[in-house]
């Protein structure tokens, strides 16, 4: 029995796994410095691996020492942009190439934003690291990252010309393209123009009064079918609506959308939150309705005005 937290190093160093973006057995394998001794120990043992189907980091503060088996959080650590993991209310994220900080906070991670926490430290296996690292930056790590996963840090949205990552990538001239170069027009003729590759050439989409008026947003069409809309500063969904356009079909399953924004941080909220894309398709539902309404009435007059001119 005194030999079993051996063997379960020895089986979670001997499996790779890539789930953990970042993140390797042989790079994080080590021993690592407390920056607060826990336990009368300095030191703890560090193994990440994969246990029975999930990617789990494990944390013993000896060899013969039974280890804490802290599971991958993938939707969190998608939003952060670093491996989260989680056990019995404590959480670890990667601070660095060579360190974890682990904390101990007031509400689960993606509940509510953190207020308190109980427990803060850090592990690093360079001691110099680990020792000038204060309990209060710990603590302000920790609960900037709570407010981003709760999707409070996105800072503020601009609505501006430059670079927009999309949601998903598209392929241009053969490359899958993760960001556009967009540029905003918003004097006499509103404009927005797309670059998408440094070989491509450029996309206009005209902008639509009309249509603009209907649903309340500035909407732009490049070509039949392929519309922008301006939904937000900093934020715009592309739809393809097939030769018809807007005004003339409803928004169905069939149809796609693709956002692009310059805020980084709301893609990756974006993508990890199915009630997110949930209400831009909704969004885009009642928009292509209350167009397609208007237009059938304007149609249903315009037919109305001809009879009339006709029988007299």
């Amino acid at each position: 029995m005194k030999n079993r937290p051996l063997l379960f190093f020895a089986l979670l160093f001997g499996i790779i796994t890539s789930q953990a973006a970042g993140l390797t057995p042989e790079a994080v394998k080590g021993v690592y410095h407390l920056g607060i001794p826990e336990r009368g120990q300095q030191q703890v043992e560090i193994a990440y691996g994969d246990m029975k189907g999930k990617t789990v980091i494990a944390v013993a503060p000896c060899k013969r020492c039974p280890p804490a088996v802290y599971s991958y959080l993938k939707k969190e650590s998608r939003i952060l942009g670093i491996p989260v993991f989680t056990t019995n209310g404590l959480y670890l994220f990667q601070y660095d190439d060579n360190s974890f900080v682990v904390v101990q906070p007031d509400v689960a991670l993606g509940e509510k934003t953190w207020l308190k926490i109980s427990h803060a430290n850090i592990y690093s296996k360079n001691e110099a690291k680990a020792k000038p690292l204060s309990r209060k930056q710990i603590e302000q790590f920790a609960i900037k990252s709570s407010y981003k996963v709760m999707g409070k840090g996105l800072g503020k949205m601009q609505h501006k010309t430059g670079i927009y990552y999309l949601a998903i990538p598209v392929v241009h001239i053969g490359n899958a393209e993760s960001q556009y170069n967009i540029e905003l027009l918003d004097k006499e003729n509103k404009e927005i123009n797309i670059i998408p590759c440094s070989k491509c050439s450029i996309l206009r989409y005209q902008h639509l009064p009309e249509e603009s008026a209907i649903t309340g947003v500035d909407v732009y069409r490049y070509a039949s079918g392929d519309y922008l809309f301006n939904i937000r500063a900093g934020i715009l969904v592309h739809v393809f609506a097939n030769a018809s356009g807007l005004g003339r079909v409803e928004w169905g399953e069939e149809n796609h959308f693709n956002v692009f924004s310059n805020n980084q941080t709301y893609i990756r909220h974006l993508l990890t939150s199915a009630e997110k894309q949930a209400l831009i398709d909704q969004m885009l539902r009642e928009y292509f309705s209350a167009t397609k309404a208007e237009f059938d009435k304007l149609s249903e007059e315009s037919h109305q005005e001809k009879q009339e001119t006709t029988e007299q």
